[in-house]
C-alpha cells in the first residue's frame, strides 16, 4: 500500500495541520479549567485522540490517494471451436459428447470459451450443423483478433478438415502465437462417388450462337464403370456423352458446345447419372446460367467494287445470327443511315469515290468505322480524313503476315487460334509508313519476309469518342482457304474477324441511370444491387430516392428503396431464395424520370455436398504447423494429457495496481468515528460533560 498526495506544498500543509491539531488539543484539555479534575494521563489520552481526529479530517482536505498493489494469477484460456457446417450433421451426437467432456475436464484448471464456425466464426457452444460452407481461415483470424493481449493457451478445433470458403488456413497458422489442437470427425473411407467440382462457361452469348462449357468431374472407386454426362435445359437433354472410367481415382474435364436457342437468362444443368453403390448423389449435378442476348447489329459494307474479301467477310459474319449485313458498291446509301451500327469502308476513299455524299454522310454519323485498306485506297485522301491514321504514301504493295501484340487489351483471342493466325498467308499492304493517332491499340503488327516490325497491320480503338478500326491490307479470302486446308475448319479466321466486328458494334453505356448486378447468384450468398445516377453534365448524384419493384418467377412482387452510399446507391436483398427474378428500378431527377431493368437468377449451390470424405490429413498438418497434435475423438484422454504437459499453457501472473481516493475509504470513515467515539466515551466515563 502506498499513499500519494498530489500537492506541491503537501509537506508544509501537513506540518501546519499537525501544529493546528496539537494546538486545539492543548487549548481544550490543558488550558480549560473544567478539565482540572482529570489526571495528567487522562488529559494526555484525550488530547491525543482529539489531535489525531482533527489531523485526519484536515488531511482529507488534500484528497490523498492510496495505491494498492495486488498480485493476480490468471488461468490460461482454452478456446474450443466446433465446425457447424452441414457435412458434420451425421456426427452431431459424437461432437456434442466431445464438447461436454472437454468442458468437464478443462474447466477445473482453465478458462474455456466456445466458438462455432461455418460461413462466419461466432461465439456459441451449441452447434446445429446448418452452415452451407466451412471457412477455417475466418475462425483462425477471429480468434487471433478477439484475444489480443489475452493469455490464450490453445485452440481446440473439432471438424472434418473440409474447408470450402476463405483462404488456405495453412498460410495463417504459422502466424498464430498459440497452438491449434485438432480433433478429426467424419468418414475418411473412400466410397463410390461422382463429384462435379466446377463448370467453366460463357456468361453471355448471342441467340442461336454456340457457347462452350467445360465440366470438371471427379470419380472415386468407379473403375471400369460406364457413366453418362448430360447437359439439361428446360428439363430436356440437349447434349450428352458416355465415358468409361479407367481408374479408381479419376478426374476429367469434359467439353461441350451448346447452341443458345432462347433469349434471356437460361438455366442449364450438368448432370452425371448416379451409379450403383453411390450414397451421395447431391454432388452429381451443377447448375449454371447463361444470359442469351437477342440483339441484331446492322453492318453496312461499302466498297469501291467487287472483291473476294467482301464475300469472305459476308460468309464469316453470316455464321453469327447477331450480325445483319448490307453490301453496297458505289455511292448510293440506304435512306436511314442511322439504322446501321457499323460502317465498313472497303478500299475507300479511292480515286473514283473520294467525295461522294455517301462517304460524307457516314463520316458525319459518328457511328463506328472499319477501314480495310487495299491497292485502290487513296492514302492521301485517307490521311486527310484524320481518322486515327497518318501515313506517308509510297509506291507498290508489301506482303505482310500477322504478328500478335501480347499487350493488346480490348479483347482476347483464344490461345489455340493465335499460332494458326500467325501462320496465315500474308496480306497485301500498301508500301507506306503508317502512324497511329488517338487512343488506338495494335492488335497485330506486320511481319515482312520473316522479320518482325512494329508497323501496324490491324489496329482498333477510339478517336474523340468514336470507335475506329483499321485492317491495313487485302487478302482476307486467302486466310479462309488456308485455315480450312490446315485445320479442316474456319475456326481461327472466324474467331479473329468476329472479335474485331463484335468490339466495334458494342455500344458504350452512356445512360444516365445504370444498375450493377450479376446475372447469377448462389443461394448461400447475398444479392447486392448497385445503381448510379448521372445528371445532364454526367456528374454522379444521389439526391432523389431510387425505388425498385422485384418479381420472382413472374409471380411474387416485392418493393424496395435503395440506400444512399456516398454518391451512389446500394440495395442488399439478402438471400432471396432460388428462382428467376425480374427487377425494374425508377428514379425522378428534376423533370425527367429514368428507368432501368434487369434479370438475375439465384441457383442452388451447396458447397458442403461437393465433398463428403473427411480430410484428416489437413487437420494433422494444421496442428503440426502450429506446434500441436491431431487426435481422433476416442483419444480425448491423450488430448487432455498433451494440454496439461504443454509448458507454454500456464497461468499468467501479473501485478495489479488499484488507485482510489482515501476520502472514499469506508475503513477510514470507520476509524474517524472510532476515534471521536472513544474520546466521547472516555469524557463521559471520567465525568467530563
Amino acid at each position: 500500500m502506498k499513499f500519494i498526495i498530489e500537492n506541491n506544498t503537501a509537506t508544509v500543509l501537513l506540518l501546519v495541520f499537525a501544529l493546528l491539531a496539537g494546538g486545539v488539543s492543548i487549548l481544550v484539555y490543558y488550558k480549560n479549567r473544567k478539565n482540572s479534575e482529570l489526571s495528567v494521563l487522562q488529559c494526555r489520552v484525550l488530547a491525543v485522540l482529539r489531535a489525531v481526529s482533527i489531523f485526519i479530517c484536515l488531511t482529507l482536505l488534500l484528497k490523498p490517494i492510496v495505491i494498492l498493489k495486488k498480485q493476480v494469477k490468471e488461468k490460461p484460456l482454452i478456446v474450443v471451436a466446433a465446425d457447424n457446417s452441414q457435412s458434420l450433421l451425421p456426427f452431431k451426437t459424437a461432437i456434442k459428447e466431445t464438447l461436454n467432456k472437454l468442458d468437464e475436464k478443462l474447466k477445473r484448471k482453465y478458462t474455456v470459451e466456445h466458438w462455432l464456425f461455418g460461413e462466419k466464426a461466432v461465439r456459441g457452444d451449441t452447434p446445429v450443423f446448418v452452415a452451407p460452407k466451412s471457412d477455417y481461415s475466418d475462425l483462425l483470424a477471429s480468434v487471433a483478433n478477439q484475444y489480443v493481449n489475452k493469455n490464450i493457451g490453445a485452440l481446440i478445433l473439432l471438424g472434418d478438415g473440409i474447408y470450402n470458403a476463405g483462404q488456405n488456413p495453412l498460410n495463417q497458422v504459422s502466424k498464430l502465437n498459440f497452438p491449434v489442437y485438432t480433433v478429426g470427425f467424419g468418414d475418411t473411407i473412400s466410397i463410390p462417388d461422382i463429384r462435379i467440382s466446377g463448370v467453366k462457361h460463357n456468361r453471355t452469348v448471342f441467340i442461336n450462337n454456340y457457347f462452350s462449357l467445360e465440366a470438371d468431374i471427379h470419380f472415386s472407386k468407379l473403375r471400369n464403370q460406364v457413366v453418362r454426362i448430360e447437359i439439361i435445359h428446360d428439363n430436356e437433354i440437349v447434349d450428352s456423352k458416355t465415358i468409361t472410367i479407367p481408374t479408381n481415382n479419376y478426374f476429367i474435364s469434359e467439353a461441350f458446345s451448346i447452341q443458345a436457342s432462347r433469349k434471356g437468362l437460361q438455366k442449364y444443368k450438368v448432370r452425371v447419372a448416379p451409379v450403383e453403390g453411390e450414397k451421395n448423389t447431391d454432388n452429381n449435378s451443377h447448375e449454371f446460367v447463361i444470359d442469351v442476348i437477342d440483339t441484331k447489329h446492322h453492318i453496312l459494307i461499302l466498297s469501291d467494287g467487287p472483291h473476294p474479301d467482301i464475300g469472305a467477310l459476308k460468309t464469316i459474319l453470316e455464321n453469327y445470327s447477331n450480325f445483319e449485313l448490307t453490301l453496297i458498291n458505289g455511292n448510293i446509301l440506304p435512306e436511314k443511315v442511322n439504322d446501321f451500327d457499323l460502317f465498313v469502308l472497303y478500299q475507300l476513299p479511292s480515286a473514283h469515290h473520294y467525295n461522294s455524299q455517301a462517304l460524307q454522310d457516314i463520316f458525319k454519323s459518328k457511328k463506328p468505322l472499319l477501314f480495310i485498306v487495299g491497292e485502290k485506297t487513296s492514302l492521301p485522301l485517307l490521311n486527310n480524313l484524320q481518322m486515327g491514321i497518318s501515313t506517308m504514301a509510297g509506291k507498290g504493295m508489301n506482303e505482310c503476315q500477322f504478328l500478335f501484340n501480347k499487350d493488346f487489351s480490348l479483347f482476347k483471342i483464344e490461345n489455340e487460334y493465335t499460332e494458326n493466325i500467325e501462320n496465315f498467308p500474308p496480306l497485301y499492304v500498301p508500301y507506306a509508313d503508317f502512324k497511329m493517332v488517338g487512343d488506338l491499340q495494335v492488335l497485330g503488327s506486320q511481319r515482312i519476309k520473316g522479320i518482325n516490325t512494329s508497323d501496324p497491320l490491324i489496329t482498333l480503338g477510339t478517336l474523340n469518342g468514336r470507335k475506329i478500326g483499321y485492317i491495313l491490307g487485302e487478302g482476307i479470302w486467302r486466310w479462309r482457304i488456308f485455315d480450312f486446308s490446315i485445320n479442316n475448319n474456319f475456326k481461327a479466321v472466324n474467331e479473329l474477324i468476329f472479335k474485331i466486328f463484335n468490339y466495334l458494334v458494342l455500344k458504350e453505356n452512356e445512360e444516365n441511370f445504370k444498375l450493377f448486378f450479376s446475372t447469377t447468384y448462389s443461394d448461400n450468398e447475398e444479392v447486392i444491387i448497385g445503381a448510379e445516377l448521372y445528371n445532364d453534365s454526367y456528374e454522379l448524384v444521389n439526391t432523389p430516392d431510387v425505388s425498385m419493384v422485384l418479381h420472382k418467377d413472374s409471380l411474387s412482387e416485392y418493393r424496395f428503396i435503395f440506400d444512399k452510399v456516398e454518391n451512389k446507391y446500394l440495395l442488399n436483398l439478402g438471400k432471396p431464395g432460388t428462382g428467376n427474378y425480374q427487377m425494374k428500378a425508377t428514379v425522378q431527377l428534376g423533370e425527367k424520370e429514368y428507368k432501368s431493368t434487369g434479370n438475375f437468377m439465384v441457383v442452388r449451390l451447396n458447397l458442403e455436398e461437393q465433398q463428403t470424405i473427411a480430410n484428416h490429413q489437413f487437420l494433422y498438418q494444421l496442428a503440426y504447423e502450429s506446434g500441436a497434435r491431431f487426435f481422433l475423438p476416442e483419444n480425448q484422454e491423450q488430448l487432455f494429457s498433451a494440454i496439461q504437459s504443454d509448458n507454454q499453457i500456464k497461468p499468467d501472473k501479473f501485478v495489479h495496481y488499484a488507485q482510489n481516493e482515501l476520502l472514499n475509504s469506508k475503513w477510514l470513515f470507520a476509524l474517524i468515528i472510532l476515534v471521536f467515539g472513544m474520546e466521547w466515551f472516555l469524557r463521559k466515563y471520567w465525568g467530563i460533560y
